[in-house]
């Protein structure tokens, strides 16, 4: 768990102790909230940046954690799966290291893509601000975040697992009707991830 009030240094330390703690059974979920940024090069290259608490937005370069560390993060963790639940904003944090999820069809999905490597992510939405509102204490991101998967409403096809695809279509879903179509988060792979799914089961 990564929030907004932590400094850039604990960041990347957190991230990777990690890393390189897990082992190849092992799943990691991280979960920030916070600012995202999009820095655009004199080439028209995009690079994505979170921004930390003592970060500046309108400095991204030095203050901020570009996504190239994101990237390097998954590669150097022996995991087997690795999903980044980004509560924030602004394309370039799912610009270059990443592609779309490719939802497998074959008999034994599950089976398949719970034992094959996977480096996903999902952001609160494209190049808009992440909303926030009083009345649910979080914001649209976080509100559906925790109702798709605490009262396991995320779970569209009542199969009794969740998959990061799923939860990022439920996502897609819900936050663009609870913000008015003004934020419609992002999901996606890094490109390094195998066909693998970081997979939610409901214990209850």
């Amino acid at each position: 768990l990564v929030d907004e009030e932590a400094t850039l240094s604990n960041i990347k330390l957190k991230l990777g102790e990690v890393a390189t703690s897990a082992g190849e059974d092992d799943r990691i979920l991280v979960f920030y909230s916070g600012h995202g940024e999009t820095l655009k090069g004199a080439d028209g290259s995009e690079s994505g940046y979170i921004i930390p608490y003592e970060g500046r937005q309108d400095n991204p370069y030095a203050t901020g954690l570009v996504m190239d560390e994101i990237l390097k993060t998954c590669q150097i963790s022996q995991s087997k799966h690795m999903l980044f639940l980004m509560d924030a904003c602004y394309s370039g944090l799912m610009t270059e290291h990443v592609k779309g999820i490719i939802k497998h069809q074959e008999d034994g999905y599950l089976s398949k893509v719970a034992n094959e490597k996977a480096r996903q992510i999902i952001t609160a939405g494209g190049n808009e601000p992440a909303l926030e509102s009083g009345r649910w204490n979080h914001s649209v991101f976080t509100k559906n975040l925790l109702t798709g998967l605490d009262d396991w409403e995320a779970d569209t096809d009542y199969d009794g697992y969740i998959t990061a695809d799923e939860l990022g279509s439920y996502l897609r879903k819900s936050v663009t009707e609870d913000s008015n179509n003004l934020q419609t988060p992002q999901k996606g792979r890094f490109i390094n991830s195998g066909g693998g799914e970081f997979v939610f089961f409901n214990d209850k």
